[in-house]
């Protein structure tokens, strides 16, 4: 009886992988090529950085930021440096500049499934930083990547024809109608990526942003995610995008429609309406363009 059950268990193994191959080589669409993979900052063909904020960085914090991305893209779970390579003495500072190093890779690199936060602790000589993902195990990552790109090919098809305004409106009310804002574990590492949205259907504000980021490279709107508060006096972080639009820049909060997901609510466009969005502030705004709080051109108009 055991060896029948393990007999089993080995044939649903091999099903599933042959499965998976099936799926991988005749069934997936590759309309989202093969991005710049001799760039040092490649991750995967979802997204290709132009380096935003790493370009702001000063040569010490580029050091660091390329150490923690090579960690990220090995999907290792932590980084250990020496005190040396980690120069930070005071607790201000240090955290001054893990906040700048997050800032810096969550804008960036939008389409790390596997990165959601990391928190750093020192034992004197050395400084661990630990690495928190959506997803922890390599395979459901890489499974579910193709799932993402297979959604990103949709919504390539769908918006083919559409004027960037159209396409704007559409990646707005998408997020609305396909995930939902994660009031239960708003800060846990599971709800901050890409991953979160695409598979989950559930997330806060910096998976919307991340994934935001990610569809419009893909489908020919220039955008950025932008770290920052929605009311700098109630000291809650917050994540949301700067998009171009004839020839200017605007923000874009898609976290309203996906914690409303309902159109006839009342405030379910504010995130399309950059004068609702005009008390915003951003963590690093010298990272970006100016922005235009005007009405954006065409989108709801």
């Amino acid at each position: 009886m055991i060896a029948f059950v393990k007999n089993n268990i080995k044939l649903c193994l091999v099903l599933l992988v042959l499965t998976g191959l099936v799926y991988y080589f005749f069934t997936r669409d590759i309309t989202i090529g093969v991005k710049d993979t001799s760039n040092p900052h490649y991750v995967n063909n979802l997204y290709l950085s132009n380096d935003q904020a790493y370009k702001n960085l000063d040569e010490d914090t580029q050091y660091l930021y390329d150490v923690i991305l090579k960690a990220l893209k090995r999907k290792e779970s932590k980084v250990v440096m020496s005190s040396d390579e980690f120069d930070c003495s005071e607790y201000e500072s240090c955290s001054a500049l893990l906040q700048e190093l997050y800032d810096s890779i969550a804008i960036d690199q939008p389409a790390l499934t596997n990165f959601s936060s990391f928190s750093a602790y020192s034992n004197g000589n050395e400084v661990t930083i630990k690495l928190r993902t959506a997803t922890p195990l390599k395979f459901v990552s890489e499974i579910g990547m193709l799932r993402i790109e297979r959604i990103i090919d949709e919504i390539k098809r769908k918006t083919k024809n559409m004027t960037d305004a159209e396409k704007v409106l559409y990646v707005y009310e998408w997020m609305g109608d396909y995930a939902t804002y994660d009031r239960m574990f708003t800060f846990a590492s599971r709800n901050q990526s890409i991953y979160s949205v695409f598979l989950q259907h559930n997330a806060v504000c910096a998976g919307f942003s991340k994934t935001a980021t990610v569809i419009f490279q893909n489908i020919g709107i220039e955008a950025y995610s932008v770290t920052g508060f929605m009311d700098a006096s109630d000291g809650i972080g917050h994540m949301w995008n700067i998009i171009k639009l004839d020839d200017k820049y605007y923000f874009f909060d898609s976290t309203w429609s996906a914690s409303r997901n309902n159109k006839s609510a009342e405030d379910y466009y504010f995130g399309l309406i950059p004068i609702e969005m005009n008390g915003y502030v951003m963590d690093h705004p010298d990272w970006y363009p100016p922005v235009s709080f005007d009405p954006l051109p065409g989108v709801l108009n």
